[in-house]
């Protein structure tokens, strides 16, 4: 009794003194945003171990711009997101994209460290801790103004941002380092949101206004879909805050000069590209639909986007064609997802005056995802996982409101005489929420990290996405690439040729699917030339060249493959094109050099060795090949020369050869 009877005289003297009260509570929230930052890294620290994967390459590994370090922030500012990988700036998917903030931040690294796929996995992480504790603040500043239970406004904030950040859904936005435009899109956006809040809540000083319109510009930087909130921030201070209009015109001012700004800078550097058509499937898996039919997927994906978000047991990096194959609305994932939609659009309309945290919520979620749904305009894929990172939020607002509420009515049923004392984290404790939260963030846990390993490289991802997505052109190209990339890094002969033999069913089932992908032409003609079966090399390569007529690499191959079938006419018809489409590769020189030796023409076959020996000094089978020719010439001297190059090159002597 003694014990809480300064409990009481503690608490009063706290409320006395509003300072000490201010103290206490910036030492709790300090604590719960280390909590916050500790509880992400547990969920994704095992991704900091990862490599590069997926995306990685067009915006690190191979993308000339982030590869000069600062030296390329000018070139970064000035072109298309993809310039820097394709060294031309190009829509490359339907519509531009200008991301130039996090290629930046890409560079930046590359400047300091070199390529060092664990130091930006470790950032994605800590980006990712830092959007749940600016999301928290988010939350607890919205709901600190409408009619709800003192338990609420702290209990709902805190269980949907760990319902967001364990939510296994997001492993593709922070193990994927390429999606760190999606975290900076979330966490500029809501800092921009917070401070417009702050500019109704504190005094309405420019310092605010002018933060908010900052923050909401380097989103804009960061990813396209930033511009949502444009609608967000208006509905979010409509729903939670008392507003006149002109506070809504200097609210309005900064977001909608910030993004004329932007488009004139996108415009400028990357083009709009939206009245583009993309007619590859490959790009654009609704190419040739009609508008039912696309409407029919585009509803149907948006159910499998939901089925993600309630049962998150698998997931893939890539859903394209022909995973989810074009639907009409006789098939029954659209009916039910037309359903879904309807009871939604009722629940938002009937709810709208009665709750608006259930109504918001639906809203957040719709406007948020709009820019990706492929309804608005096609944006080069059919969906993908990370297009619902910021859209899940609403998801989980809602599943954390009902969560508190049901758990709150059986605490007042049960414990009436304390339920009107209980503090704002008490709640946390009583009921069935600690067991509820603690099922559901522990699924969501073991999911995650599960996840992450499988992005771990691109064999491993593939490996398993394939497994998800079985009819999906693009991950049976990426497994048997991946495959075939590590039989080319094998030393052991055996295991280069099991490795190579695993990839050929995946190829072949990627041109099951769609019939017309190039690189598997190449990918399977590599294979049986490896595996000496030059008829069957002959029958893919003949393919590529049919379907990519001016692909240096394609024709090259072709060409090599032909002089093993003795058919040397035509070998060099196709070495000498690959040599026009791209003069300095050494091995079509090469195999151009043999062709012409191999039909009876040793001096032009000298020649093309030559010109092999001045591309690449290094090539001792050219040395070895001209000293042949010279010798059986007559010119001894030279070809003992070229000879003895050959042999010390190789590590032997010349009758090695």
């Amino acid at each position: 009794m003694a014990t809480n009877h300064h409990s009481k005289k503690d608490s009063k003297s706290i409320a006395q003194n509003p300072t000490l009260e201010s103290t206490k509570k910036k030492t709790k929230n300090k604590l719960l945003y280390l909590f916050l930052i500790a509880f992400t890294f547990i969920i994704y620290g095992n991704s900091i171990f990862n490599d590069y994967a997926l995306d990685d390459v067009i915006v690190i590994t191979k993308n000339d711009f982030v590869q000069k370090g600062i030296g390329g922030i000018k070139e970064i500012l000035t072109t298309d997101f993809f310039a820097g990988h394709l060294k031309k700036n190009t829509n490359f998917v339907a519509g531009s994209r200008y991301r130039p903030f996090t290629l930046i931040t890409f560079a930046i690294e590359y400047e300091i460290l070199g390529e060092n796929p664990h130091v930006s996995h470790f950032n994605n992480v800590l980006l990712f801790a830092l959007c749940g504790i600016v999301l928290f603040i988010f939350l607890t500043k919205i709901l600190s103004k409408p009619e709800l239970k003192k338990h609420f406004k702290t209990a709902i904030p805190l269980i949907t941002t760990l319902l967001f950040i364990a939510h296994p859904i997001h492993t593709e936005v922070v193990a994927n380092i390429k999606s760190r435009d999606e975290l900076f899109c979330l966490l500029f956006t809501l800092l921009s949101t917070n401070y417009f809040l702050n500019f109704i809540d504190k005094g309405r000083t420019i310092k605010d206004i002018v933060m908010g319109g900052f923050f909401f510009f380097l989103a804009l930087f960061s990813k396209e879909t930033s511009m949502t909130f444009l609608a967000i921030i208006p509905i979010t201070l409509f729903f939670f805050r008392k507003l006149n209009l002109i506070d809504y015109i200097k609210v309005m001012t900064p977001l909608i000069f910030g993004s004329l700004i932007y488009f004139i800078l996108r415009n400028k550097f990357a083009g709009t590209g939206i009245d583009m058509v993309v007619t590859n499937l490959l790009n654009n898996p609704l190419y040739g639909a009609t508008s039912i039919e696309k409407a029919a997927t585009i509803i149907y994906t948006i159910g499998v986007y939901f089925k993600l978000l309630v049962f998150p047991i698998s997931f893939s990096c890539d859903y394209d064609y022909n995973q989810i194959p074009i639907k009409a609305f006789s098939d029954i994932g659209v009916l039910m997802s037309s359903v879904l939609i309807v009871f939604l659009v009722v629940m938002l309309i009937i709810n709208l005056s009665k709750n608006k945290i259930l109504s918001y919520s639906i809203l957040f979620f719709g406007i948020t995802f709009s820019l990706v749904s492929n309804i608005l305009f096609p944006i080069g894929t059919i969906m993908s996982e990370r297009f619902v990172f910021i859209p899940s939020i609403g998801f989980c607002l809602v599943l954390a409101y009902y969560i508190v509420k049901i758990v709150s009515h059986s605490v007042v049923a049960s414990d009436k005489a304390n339920a009107q004392t209980l503090t704002e984290f008490s709640y946390l404790k009583r009921g069935s929420i600690p067991l509820i939260l603690g099922a559901l963030i522990g699924f969501y846990t073991i999911k995650a990290v599960s996840r992450n390993a499988d992005w771990k490289n691109n064999m491993t991802l593939f490996a398993a996405d394939v497994q998800t997505c079985p009819s999906s052109a693009n991950l049976n190209k990426f497994y048997g690439n991946s495959l075939v990339d590590a039989a080319k890094d094998s030393k052991n002969k055996k295991n280069q040729m099991d490795t190579l033999k695993m990839a050929k069913p995946y190829l072949k089932h990627c041109l099951e699917i769609y019939p017309k992908y190039d690189a598997c032409f190449l990918l399977l003609g590599y294979v049986y030339y490896m595996e000496e079966n030059y008829d069957s090399a002959y029958y893919y390569y003949n393919l590529g060249v049919q379907s990519t007529p001016n692909d240096a690499e394609m024709a090259f191959n072709f060409g090599k493959t032909l002089n093993k079938l003795k058919r040397y006419d035509e070998a060099i018809a196709f070495l000498k094109k690959s040599i026009e489409k791209d003069p300095k590769q050494d091995g079509a020189y090469f195999n151009l050099g043999l062709a012409y030796t191999n039909k009876g023409d040793p001096d032009n076959g000298l020649k093309y060795l030559q010109k092999v020996i001045e591309l690449n000094p290094n090539r001792s089978d050219a040395y070895y090949y001209s000293g042949m020719i010279l010798k059986a010439k007559g010119d001894t001297v030279r070809a003992k020369e070229y000879l003895q190059k050959a042999g010390a090159m190789a590590g032997n002597n010349t009758n090695s050869y």
